[in-house]
């Protein structure tokens, strides 16, 4: 029998998972400029570590007065570069709430750093960290996707790693407290309940959904008359085995968002759950506004973390 190579299986194998679990996913937003040009700007920033060396190829001395500007030539390259993103891959931008997808070639798209909105236009010349780096899109590729982009989500790499047509609203509908899972909440979910010495809490109301083969069960909890944090549970439909517990609590970044359609004045569509990445057990999200940090989508799985967006979100 032939003898294995157990370092170099080892190496190969490390490697492989290693590649297989990296899954940078970014936003898109609209940007518009003081001379009203407006496009579509994914920004890289999170993954491109600026140097504030005077000899830093990130951007042109000679533009750093400017709001925006393209990135050519070695200053394109370093940016590729250091984002490990090559010429030949794709772009694909998902709406996973009307399922559409658009792909470019890198190649295709101009890389562009762009002023962040707490930097004042007049007040140049800039520092590099100063500006947003990734690329520009023109506003009339993307006219399948909502208007804002804010249920769209970029991967750029070889394939397209979302699974279209896998994601679901979930549709709540009210429930007698009853029926919440008779479960102990853990230590950390009381902790983070706990958290700014808000000691007193009630329990309010419950909501059930169910989707993709999973039964969603959420129920509020009140600090101060007002919905402090939303305790989630999560059950696989066929087996009744639990596959999710978690706790979203407001933060100094973090407000709870409205469930599906249940404030009729100003309804929303904010919660989903489903299939959204091919080879990525299925995910739950949306149930928190964030003005500091990223959002993150969490997976049905234990055996995955939360995978949190770049969104170079700045303070």
């Amino acid at each position: 029998m032939k003898k294995i190579n157990f370092c170099l299986f080892f190496t190969i194998m490390a490697s492989w998972l290693t590649n297989a679990q990296k899954l940078d996913i970014y936003d898109i937003d609209p940007y518009e400029t003081e001379a009203k040009d407006s496009f579509a700007f994914i920004s890289l920033s999170d993954n491109y570590h600026v140097s504030e060396h005077p000899d830093s190829l990130t951007i042109p001395p000679s533009k750093n007065h400017l709001q925006v500007f393209k990135l050519d030539g070695k200053y394109r390259k370093q940016l590729l570069h250091k984002t490990k993103i090559q010429e030949t891959d794709n772009v694909y931008i998902y709406d996973h709430f009307k399922d559409k997808l658009v792909t470019f070639k890198v190649s295709r798209l101009e890389a562009f750093a762009c002023l962040t909105i707490y930097s004042s236009v007049d007040e140049g010349p800039f520092e590099a960290y100063e500006y947003m780096i990734g690329f520009k899109v023109d506003r009339k590729y993307l006219k399948d996707l909502g208007e804002y982009y804010s249920n769209s989500l970029v991967y750029i790499g070889k394939e397209n790693p979302f699974a279209k047509g896998g994601i679901k609203q979930l549709l709540w509908k009210k429930i007698p407290p009853k029926d919440f899972p008779n479960v102990k909440m853990t230590a950390e979910n009381e902790k983070k309940i706990h958290h700014y010495d808000r000691k007193i809490y009630t329990m309010g109301d419950v909501w059930n959904a169910d989707a993709d083969g999973y039964r969603f069960f959420l129920q509020d909890i009140i600090v101060d008359e007002r919905i402090y944090a939303r305790w989630l549970l999560v059950y696989n439909s066929a087996s009744n085995q639990p596959v999710l517990d978690k706790m979203f609590v407001d933060s100094e970044g973090t407000i709870q968002a409205p469930l599906n359609y249940i404030d009729h004045e100003y309804p929303s569509v904010n919660q989903f759950a489903g299939k959204l990445f091919k080879n990525k057990p299925p995910v739950v999200f949306g149930f928190e506004y964030v003005s500091f940090g990223c959002p993150g989508i969490t997976f049905l799985s234990a055996s995955e973390e939360d995978l949190y967006i770049n969104c170079d979100n700045r303070h």
